[in-house]
């Protein structure tokens, strides 16, 4: 699949959804039980080696979600789901030359699918409805990436920008992380919501380390590399926060 940058195949992708559905239909899920929609917002945390130089504080994600929830055990539930989230991680620094300085000020997109796993662990076992801790795996796939940015030279008091566009040749396919997190449900009229809040681990790093880097900068294929010339590796860690209306 290419929406903005090569992420995954539309073969990997269909077996993903398949894995998601064959699960699904294993756990057993049948009408009776919960199900729910979800939007959710999230704060993007970027861990990395690479980038102690850069400002990456002004990273979030925004997402949709489908979710089921249905007993497992007379003190637990399990849940399912399915979310499409596009996440924006943005990159600042400065770096100074003989004679001026160069501000990088950089954008980086991308498209995800994810199908949380999730125990739950509710406060009073015998309703459904009732608030729970809860933790679990989330495992996903990137569908696309986008790259771009813009830079402003100041060199003997004058001033040049240019910007710039690409894919990302380093992003990870897959991804897998580990989540915990809160829910508390309350009723609107005849119908139950819930806020949600978790905190999800990744174990895969998004950005992977290469050995050879392209000298050409123009190839669409190029690693995200810093402002060096060196591949970036980085991991993307969230805070959530979610509401959701079950039906």
């Amino acid at each position: 699949m290419r929406m903005g940058g090569k992420i995954i195949s539309g073969t990997k992708l269909v077996l993903f959804l398949l894995a998601v559905f064959l699960l699904i239909k294993a756990a057993g899920v049948k009408a009776e039980a919960v199900k729910a929609v979800e939007l959710r917002g999230a704060l993007v945390l970027s861990e990395s080696d690479d980038l102690e130089e850069y400002n990456t504080n002004n990273n979030s994600s925004l997402g949709l979600g489908f979710k089921i929830v249905k007993r497992l055990h007379p003190n637990f539930y399990y849940q399912l789901g399915l979310n499409l989230s596009y996440t924006r991680v943005s990159l600042e620094s400065d770096e100074f030359i003989f004679g001026g300085s160069i501000h990088f000020d950089e954008k980086i997109k991308l498209v995800s699918l994810e199908a949380p796993l999730l125990i739950k662990m509710p406060f009073n076992p015998d309703n459904i409805y009732s608030s729970s801790l809860y933790f679990g795996a989330e495992p996903g796939v990137f569908l696309s990436d986008k790259r771009s940015g813009d830079y402003l030279l100041t060199a003997d008091n004058e001033e040049f920008t240019g910007s710039y566009e690409s894919s990302i040749g380093n992003l990870r396919v897959y991804k897998v992380g580990i989540v915990t997190g809160f829910e508390k449900f309350f009723k609107i009229g005849n119908s139950f919501y819930s806020l949600d809040l978790r905190y999800t681990k990744n174990l895969l790093k998004s950005f992977e380390k290469v050995e050879d880097i392209p000298q050409s900068y123009s190839n669409n294929e190029n690693p995200f590399v810093d402002k060096n010339g060196n591949a970036i590796d980085m991991i993307l860690n969230s805070f959530t926060i979610s509401i959701s209306r079950y039906f």
